[in-house]
């Protein structure tokens, strides 16, 4: 049955081990020379009531893809598995991407190469009795805030860098006015000249003291919010992290989900909330490395991506999910096939691809990968997920309409792995109050 053809993939990987080989790859030396954009392989979110419902709908899939089963005969929940998700990123702050059931944090570490959070430091001031101070970008608020060299460091961020398509449009702090600059001061708190710390005025008060101090994501794992309109109402916030912190201070990374997407593919790959009345995914006990390649309309360029994927496999993931469509002129693989293979031979890194939804139909299929070292994933749908995702009735399972077909351009088969196309996991609140929601799509496929 298909059905039970599609309990590879992800689950099998799990049950394996992977030699952590130390030689580098050089994005350059396999990156195209054109600039090619892809996107989320999958469709517009639905929202779903609860954590009932979104509870029932993945239990329905995992014991689709026989996961149920496997988890008895193995006794394996992903423990000791690094997922690296290349993707929109990944919401911080969600209840099921907090920890593993072994109580090790989810998420290791999140970095943004697309720029899309950048912040340009442009500002130095001496403000040796901190409190109230002027600057080039206005009157602030210093309080008590630590800069151990006495320069404090301050820049704009401003909303208009986020892609005008996505769900926020110029919005990200949701206070209903579109194209804020919202200023950033970066501090080194405990040696003069490392500048280590960020606060974000994320209420636009220009009180830099009420507001969360943030280390790079992966030193301190502080989580900060936009507030919306209505401060402490969740469904309104928008998480992000401070991704990265320039030398010196000259530049900062915001890291935020301005779509939903990657969080989305990181619940369905790994959330961990049973425990509290959420879901699990496909690996509750896997860890995830969140990588932002898509930018909140889910547009990115093939350069990012295979600047994440060298980073990820550098940085010890075993599988990664690459839930990307679109980009590739026919015939035009050979660059992105050459670097997962070589990334998998170096590092014994897994590469789970989306097949793509341009079916139906014969070739096409457009998706990178070597089919005897990487998995490319096309979309399935059981009775039971049919019936209770979308209260359909239909009598026997088969592969979604849109899941794109082989050939592809190199000769190769095509995906020989389905997994279900559609799912219900975790999503920002601000994009659905419940935090679940529905995409259908091989995006869904590949955790």
């Amino acid at each position: 049955m298909i059905g039970r053809l599609t309990a590879v993939g992800l689950l099998l990987l799990l049950a394996w081990g992977w030699p952590g080989a130390l030689l580098p790859v050089r994005v350059s030396d396999e990156t195209p020379a054109n600039e090619r954009k892809l996107d989320a392989a999958a469709s517009v979110p639905v929202p779903v009531p609860d954590e009932a419902a979104a509870r029932e709908a993945m239990a329905v899939n995992l014991r689709a893809i026989g996961a149920d089963t496997f988890v008895d005969a193995t006794g394996r929940s992903g423990r000791g598995v690094l997922v690296a998700v290349i993707d929109t990123g990944a919401d911080p702050a969600h209840p099921d991407l907090q920890l593993t059931p072994a109580g090790e944090r989810k998420i290791v570490d999140w970095v943004d190469f697309t720029g899309e959070g950048d912040v340009d430091i442009t500002v130095s001031i001496r403000a040796p009795r901190g409190g109230w101070a002027d600057t080039p970008l206005g009157r602030v608020n210093l309080g008590h805030i630590t800069s151990r060299s006495g320069l404090y460091r301050l820049g704009r961020f401003s909303e208009r860098q986020l892609a005008l398509a996505g769900p926020l449009g110029h919005d990200l702090n949701r206070n209903g006015v579109s194209g804020d600059g919202i200023r950033v001061l970066v501090t080194d708190s405990l040696l003069p000249g490392v500048y280590d710390t960020v606060h974000v005025d994320t209420n636009g008060n220009r009180d830099f003291t009420d507001e969360v101090a943030l280390r790079e994501f992966r030193v301190g794992h502080e989580v900060g919010h936009f507030p919306g309109r209505t401060p402490g109402v969740r469904h309104e916030r928008v998480p992000f992290v401070v991704a990265r912190i320039a030398t010196g201070g000259h530049r900062v990374s915001l890291g935020f989900d301005a779509n939903g997407h990657g969080t989305h593919v990181a619940g369905v790959a790994a959330a961990s909330g049973a425990h509290r009345g959420g879901m699990n995914g496909v690996a509750p006990g896997a860890r995830l490395l969140v990588l932002k390649v898509l930018d909140a309309a889910g547009d990115g360029y093939w350069s990012d991506i295979a600047a994440a994927m060298s980073h990820a496999a550098e940085q010890g993931a075993h599988i990664v999910l690459l839930s990307l469509a679109g980009g590739h002129a026919p015939g035009s693989l050979v660059a992105e096939t050459r670097m997962m293979r070589r990334l998998t031979e170096l590092h014994g890194t897994v590469f789970v691809v989306a097949a793509g939804n341009l079916g139906p139909g014969l070739g096409s299929f457009n998706a990178p990968g070597d089919p005897h070292l990487s998995l490319a994933v096309g979309a399935y749908m059981s009775p039971a997920m049919w019936s209770v995702q979308y209260g359909y009735d239909v009598p026997a399972e088969g592969v979604w309409h849109f899941s794109a077909s082989g050939p592809g351009p190199d000769g190769s088969l095509g995906p020989a792995t389905l997994a279900p196309g559609a799912a219900v996991a975790p999503v920002p609140h601000w994009l659905s109050p419940s935090g679940y929601a529905r995409f259908e799509g091989t995006s869904q496929a590949v955790p």
